[in-house]
């Protein structure tokens, strides 16, 4: 049974293991400070993107009922004026500056809501612009589509 009994280490042994775990340590520590900062920047990303998308319900919300409050069947008309599109139309920039730039720090599968709202809205943004009208059922699938990228992001 002598092979059982463990052998005092010696000092070449000591500094092995000290070599050995610095460089683990100088391997991992960068990826991890940045897997870190990447998540803080992540969650900071989706925070802002969170209240972008409740403004920009409550707004559209807004002219569809405040303004158009007659329109009940998916295919009346939800006019627009200069206003309701100003209101409705500046959030294309923030959505553009915030979630283009910083893809890379996230899985496309976890913001692909997301990906579909902006698109969709860039899409019926610029109908308002060229119609000033878009229909209530389009109003009501761009809304869940804001519910969908919210839930997303939660």
């Amino acid at each position: 049974m002598d092979w059982l009994k463990l052998k005092p280490l010696e000092p070449s042994d000591i500094v092995l293991i000290i070599t050995a775990f610095i460089a683990l340590l100088a391997l991992f520590l960068p990826r991890f400070c940045k897997w870190r900062d990447n998540s803080k920047q992540r969650e900071a990303i989706k925070k802002t993107l969170k209240q972008l998308l409740e403004s920009f319900e409550r707004d559209l919300k807004r002219i569809r009922d405040t303004r158009n409050p007659t329109a009940m069947d998916d295919d009346e008309v939800i006019e627009f004026s200069t206003t309701s599109k100003s209101e409705i139309s500046h959030y294309y920039d923030y959505y553009r500056d915030l979630l283009v730039p910083n893809l890379h720090l996230f899985k496309i599968e976890d913001v692909s809501e997301t990906i579909h709202f902006f698109n969709n809205y860039h899409k019926n943004i610029s109908k308002v612009a060229e119609a000033s009208q878009l229909t209530l059922g389009t109003v009501n699938n761009l809304l869940d589509n804001v519910q969908s990228a919210f839930f997303e992001l939660s």
